[in-house]
């Protein structure tokens, strides 16, 4: 594990001060590598990459409905929503 990382997790540990003055003290060095701040960015962008693609199919399905309310009424279509709700609340177990 490279030395930041430990660092990195570390950081409970330690007063925020004394973690900044060691990131400071690595970086005049010439040793610091923010390699713990490019998961973090990488995971935040994945995080608002899936909430835009989850807004994106939600409005799909307002805006379907609202233009094809008298397709999609009826026992049949009330059932398959319900399927569908059911299906995303409750995932099958992947194992």
């Amino acid at each position: 594990m490279p030395w930041n990382t430990a660092l990195f997790n570390s950081f409970r540990e330690k007063s925020g001060l004394a973690y900044l003055r060691g990131l400071v003290k690595r970086a005049r060095a010439g040793e610091f590598a923010p390699e713990a701040g490019f998961r973090v960015a990488e995971n935040r962008r994945r995080r608002a990459h899936a909430e835009a693609a989850k807004r994106r199919a939600e409005a799909v399905d307002r805006d379907f409905l609202a233009a094809h309310s008298q397709i999609v009424q009826g026992e049949l279509v009330e059932r398959l929503v319900a399927i569908r709700n059911r299906a995303r609340r409750d995932p099958p177990n992947s194992g």
